[in-house]
């Protein structure tokens, strides 16, 4: 299975992620399971919740782009070129699940 082109709408995505005035077509579920702040975004009051588009500003169009790539299937692997980035936006978004089960793991094996 290839990886996903988050740059191109698909017939699940809800959510577009505007990064450094990029787009980025995702699903509101998926990135409620991997991260509490997307899910309390979309299950509170936050204007967020209603918004077809969401700005993420002063966050990296390539790191948001990884990032999704690592926690949509097929998972990217979490290799040397790209722990740095996903741990400091892990901690960020506070990724709790992903950063303690996949980053730390990860980590502790890259060469």
């Amino acid at each position: 299975m290839d990886q996903f082109d988050f740059t191109k709408p698909t017939p699940f995505y809800d959510v577009i992620i505007n990064v450094e005035d990029k787009k980025l077509f995702c699903n509101r579920a998926f990135l409620a399971i991997w991260s509490p702040v997307f899910e309390t975004m979309f299950k509170s009051n936050f204007r967020e919740r209603d918004s077809m588009e969401i700005t993420l500003p002063e966050k990296s169009f390539e790191d948001i782009k990884e990032l999704l790539a690592v926690i949509y299937p097929p998972n990217r692997p979490i290799v040397a070129t790209n722990v740095q980035r996903l741990l400091e936006l892990a901690d960020v978004k506070r990724n709790q699940v992903f950063l303690k089960s996949n980053l730390f793991f990860s980590s502790r094996n890259i060469k």
